[in-house]
């Protein structure tokens, strides 16, 4: 099984061992910090899990865990430099694919193409 064209650019970038899961994760951190229940809910999935790419993305140096000074039981991610340097890395790539595959449905397919897709998430 090959690896998909985004992940393997980012491994180009030194990304090396991080995944779609781990850009979904980081796109759901706010800069002040986001509970790790709100980004469960926003990812559809449970506490758990996210709490276990929380720990990965820490031993990464992507993001740190703190208490969330409203509620001192709650812990708020936060992200690193390294983190958002990867976000951002990972958002040029998507971008690039994005352009590759516009290009190759030419102008009139692509507007049709993006069309519909905004018709889908409206």
């Amino acid at each position: 099984m090959s690896s998909s064209p985004k992940m393997m650019r980012n491994t180009e970038l030194g990304w090396k061992g991080l995944t779609l899961t781990h850009v979904q994760f980081l796109a759901e951190v706010e800069e002040s910090g986001t509970r790790l229940t709100e980004i469960a809910a926003s990812l559809g999935t449970t506490k758990q899990y996210v709490g276990k790419l929380a720990r990965e993305a820490v031993d990464r140096g992507l993001v740190e865990l703190m208490t969330d000074p409203s509620d001192r039981r709650a812990v708020r991610v936060v992200p690193a430099k390294k983190g958002r340097s990867f976000l951002a890395d990972a958002c040029a790539v998507r971008r690039e694919i994005e352009s590759e595959f516009l290009a190759r449905l030419g102008p009139d397919r692509s507007r049709l193409f993006l069309k519909a897709l905004d018709d889908l998430v409206r």
